[in-house]
């Protein structure tokens, strides 16, 4: 078979064609009176079929032929076909449209058929539901509900309430022994393959019970306190309701309803009640358990008493006794609100009582249906002093002379405690709780306590010492620099600065140029109470603005002292003009000395060590000749160090068609310039030279 021809007819319709070879039927197909049908390929051919006929047994359905189909006149109202890809529609079906249909198609001239079965169903209608009797006893009675309904083959489906129901026989249930759960409501659902339907409801009535007869109370108790009400209610599981009858202690006390009622309830009417519950559709009866009830006598009259009532805490003992009328009454103490356990019934001893002791104290008288409470009782117990604290305001760590300060005695006592003063364990004749000292001097310095006695309980507590410290303000201070005669000179001279304040000193703090004064060992030594820094030798560093700051805890001074150190000279250097030391002939000659020095040096000019040229830190000529080639020495002198320095700079004035050379020969130049390094070193003067001097050009 051609490929494309096999693939077109491979599959059918959704509703059960298959177009394949030998004339495969996968149906049945399903439809309802009234309704329609499609045949449809799954799978259409990819063009037009050449041609195809649908017929039903016998009868031909329709006709097509390279265009559109033709519809058979039996058929014409209620079908039609697509061209295209061979749909078959058939509407308004009947029961008579059961049976097989078949197609013949032709594409690109290859021939295939397939037939399917159609059953049409009558749609399912007049579904009901019958009983055969609705009136029933739990356990005694069976019951057989029947559905029916018209329409072509119906099945039934069965529900009580929403839940299904197995175990039916078609359109028939039977219920043998019904029990109260069966009483429905039913329903009865009938379908076939096309419809269902679902009847109306039917319920039973089903009598069951008593059962589980049970009292309850009102209120729920163990116990109940004469003339109380009581309500006891009996109910049971029972269809029809139940009716009840009340027995007290087995015997029956003609009283019915659900609701036995007691009201103003006596002792005497303790015992055990129970009820009856009769069911007079099923002749059933059920007793219900026995329910007991306890009346006792409420508690009332309730007192208390102390003895005695004024006590010294740890040296007294005292007894209440509580009392009260009332059934088997038990009695539970308080002081304030908390519990006080290890009674005696109605009797508490407090031994060696405390000053919690005091109350107030309330007794309790209980059963288990009453209670009754007590006045209150309170006791008067002296107790302390206890530990004595004073305060001191303003709160400082220190004073200064003339403030006003107030210090206040505490003590926890009862009755309240009588205060006297001390200072340094003196006593200071001052009584009372509070001690003001005004205007307070620096004698007034010192460790104050206060005694406390109580006068009931014969006590006496000491405070812990107060510490009170008064200090005279810090001023004039001044900072005396002594030492070396005459200026100081690097390396040479000494020095000491001496820190001096009036008032209470109680730090003081060296700094240099507003950092702190750090020692060197061997050189720079602060005095252990920091009065004074001594410095030996001094330094150039120690130059500088030293300040000495002096204080006590109320009060903070300075003073300040500058050191100069003398120097030098250090570092000699020449600067000059020229390119590479070497100038033109006839132009200026500058040189600059310059070197590290205090105070400013004085300054001479040698050139090439054999002659004194100028003075001052400059040397300058206006002209250069060839003959002021060579090695210029600067020589440095510090008055107050008394120290000199050297400096030597090579100069070389080029005259013009030298070729470069100056008007001295190289080698000539270099025998000056080591001639001048031989002197210098012979003298034991030290010199710096520029660092062209050892360049030849």
């Amino acid at each position: 078979m051609d490929s494309q021809i096999f693939f077109t007819v491979w599959m059918l319709t959704a509703v059960g064609l298959c177009l394949c070879e030998n004339h495969q039927i996968i149906g049945p197909l399903n439809g309802a009176v009234g309704g329609s049908v499609e045949f449809r390929l799954i799978n259409p051919p990819s063009v037009t079929p050449d041609a195809f006929t649908w017929s039903f047994g016998t009868i031909q359905i329709c006709t097509a032929v390279g265009g559109p189909a033709s519809i058979s006149p039996t058929y014409r109202a209620r079908a039609s076909v697509d061209g295209t890809t061979a749909t078959l529609v058939l509407r308004d079906l009947t029961l008579s449209d059961t049976g097989e249909y078949k197609i013949e198609i032709f594409t690109n001239g290859v021939e295939n058929n397939a037939a399917a079965t159609l059953t049409v169903f009558e749609r399912i209608s007049n579904v009901t539901l019958a009983a055969n009797q609705t009136e029933l006893v739990e356990f005694n009675r069976s019951v057989t509900l029947t559905c029916s309904a018209s329409g072509s083959s119906p099945s039934f489906q069965w529900f009580n309430r929403s839940e299904e129901v197995t175990g039916s026989d078609g359109g028939t249930l039977t219920i043998e022994s019904v029990t109260r759960y069966d009483t429905g409501p039913y329903k009865c659902n009938a379908s076939n393959i096309v419809s269902f339907g679902m009847s109306s409801e039917v319920t039973m009535t089903i009598a069951y019970g008593p059962d589980n007869a049970v009292v309850r109370v009102t209120p729920e108790a163990e116990f109940y306190s004469s003339g109380s009400t009581i309500v006891l209610s009996c109910s049971s599981e029972s269809s029809p309701a139940a009716q009840i009858q009340w027995a007290l202690n087995g015997t029956l006390l003609g009283k019915e309803g659900p609701e036995l009622r007691l009201e103003n309830v006596q002792a005497s009417q303790s015992g055990e009640y129970t009820c009856w519950a009769h069911n007079s559709e099923t002749q059933r009866y059920k007793l219900s358990s026995p329910t007991s009830i306890t009346v006792l006598e409420r508690i009332s009259g309730v007192t208390l008493a102390a003895s005695p009532t004024e006590l010294v805490e740890f040296n007294s003992s005292v007894t209440l006794t509580c009392s009260a009328s009332g059934s088997s009454p038990s009695f539970q103490w308080f002081n304030r609100s908390d519990e006080v356990t290890g009674s005696d019934g109605g009797t508490l001893t407090i031994e060696s009582v405390t000053r919690y002791d005091t109350g107030p104290y309330k007794c309790n008288a209980s059963n288990i249906v009453s209670f009754g409470m007590s006045s209150e009782v309170t006791m008067t117990i002296a107790y302390g002093p206890d530990t004595a604290d004073i305060r001191v305001t303003p709160a400082e760590e220190f004073y200064s002379s003339g403030s006003t300060i107030v210090l206040s005695c505490s003590s926890i006592s009862s009755p309240a405690a009588q205060f006297q003063w001390a200072l340094n364990g003196t006593l200071l004749g001052k009584e009372g709780p509070e001690l003001r000292l005004e205007n307070v001097q620096a004698s007034q310095s010192g460790e104050y306590s206060c005694w406390v006695h109580n006068s009931k309980t014969l006590r006496y507590t000491l405070s812990s010492p107060t510490s009170i410290t008064v200090y005279e303000r810090v001023s004039d201070p001044a900072i005396t620099i002594s030492g070396s005669p005459g200026p100081l000179v690097a390396g040479k001279s000494s020095v000491s600065l001496t820190c001096e304040a009036k008032g209470n000193i109680t730090t003081r703090k060296w700094m240099k140029n507003g950092g702190n004064l750090s020692p060197e060992p061997d050189r720079v030594t602060i005095g252990e109470d920091n009065r004074t820094v001594s410095i030996s030798p001094v330094q150039k560093e120690d130059t500088g603005d030293y300040t000495c700051q002096v204080s006590n805890p109320i009060s903070n001074v300075e003073a300040s002292g500058i050191l100069k150190v003398n120097y030098g000279p250090e570092a000699v250097f020449i600067k000059g003009e020229g390119n590479g030391g070497a100038i033109k002939f006839v132009h200026q000659i500058n040189l600059i000395c310059s070197v590290e020095s205090v105070p400013d040096c004085t300054y001479t000019w040698t050139l090439n060590g054999t002659h004194e040229i100028g003075t001052g830190a400059s040397y300058i000529k206006e002209k250069s000749v060839y003959e002021d080639s060579g090695i210029y020495i600067c020589t440095a002198s510090n008055s107050i160090t008394t120290g000199t320095s050297k400096g030597g700079y090579e100069l070389s004035v080029k005259v013009p068609g030298s070729c470069g050379h100056s008007g001295l020969s190289v080698g000539a130049i270099v025998g000056i310039v080591v001639a001048v390094i031989i002197a210098i070193a012979a003298a034991g003067i030290g010199m710096v030279f520029e660092k062209h001097i050892y360049t030849k050009r």
